[in-house]
């Protein structure tokens, strides 16, 4: 891996030592959030390298890191989920003392396309029950194949089973987050992501680490939405799950 040298360096260090030991993140959690932030600006080779590098070594299978690349590839865009599979590739390769292992395999996607797609509505239904159909007409003045088409590729995304949905979140939130320009998605997958038991801690640390990849500015953006949705938590209020 390309090391960074001089004054970003401490920045690094900084990264290292300051913002991943507070976070309330195990290391799925933490992987997770690292890749949906960096995979949501302009992707570094370097920084992706670091995040999967770490992980491995905290002995995250390669087939999970894949299942996060493969979920995120809905969210960042397949450009960014071919560089986060890239630099993993990388990792696996220079670390020669790494056990073989399994690789992922989508053995659940149907071969159909109308079978993927109900496929990717059931998925989806995993969130909200009633949300794909909620859905749908906004987008059919448009064209009626649009959002069915979107349905597709969640049929793709959502096909590792073993990725819990938390797990999920965890990543989409901080994707969102570090995306800037998606508050009604963030908004509702923050919701979603509380009631799946992702704590307030572990979203402050989530949100930190976007800071760190994308942002300050991006990451305040995000996190005064979470603080209004955990005070209208804390008073009762039912959360809004967003458009």
């Amino acid at each position: 891996m390309t090391h960074t040298s001089g004054a970003l360096q401490a920045y690094v260090q900084f990264l290292e030592q300051s913002r991943k030991p507070f976070t309330g993140l195990n290391v799925t959690d933490l992987l997770s959030a690292e890749l949906g932030a960096i995979l949501a600006g302009p992707c570094s080779s370097v920084t992706l390298e670091r995040a999967i590098d770490s992980a491995l070594a905290a002995n995250v299978p390669v087939s999970h890191v894949e299942s996060v690349l493969l979920h995120l590839a809905a969210y960042a865009g397949l450009a960014a989920a071919e560089c986060g599979q890239a630099a993993l590739e990388s990792v696996v390769a220079r670390n020669a003392h790494l056990p073989v292992q399994p690789r992922l395999v989508l053995n659940s996607i149907p071969s159909s396309r109308a079978g993927r797609i109900d496929f990717g509505f059931a998925a989806y239904r995993r969130f909200h029950p009633t949300r794909p159909e909620e859905q749908a007409p906004r987008f059919e003045p448009l064209s009626p194949d649009y959002y069915p088409g979107g349905m597709e590729l969640m049929s793709h995304t959502f096909g590792d089973s073993n990725l819990p949905l938390r797990t999920r979140e965890v990543a989409s939130i901080a994707c969102l987050a570090a995306l800037g320009s998606c508050p009604d998605q963030l908004l509702f997958h923050l919701g979603i992501g509380m009631r799946e038991g992702i704590t307030q801690v572990q979203l402050a640390g989530v949100l930190l680490l976007v800071q760190v990849h994308a942002g300050v500015p991006r990451a305040h953006n995000a996190a005064v939405m979470a603080a209004q949705l955990l005070a209208m938590q804390t008073s009762s209020t039912a959360i809004p799950t967003g458009n």
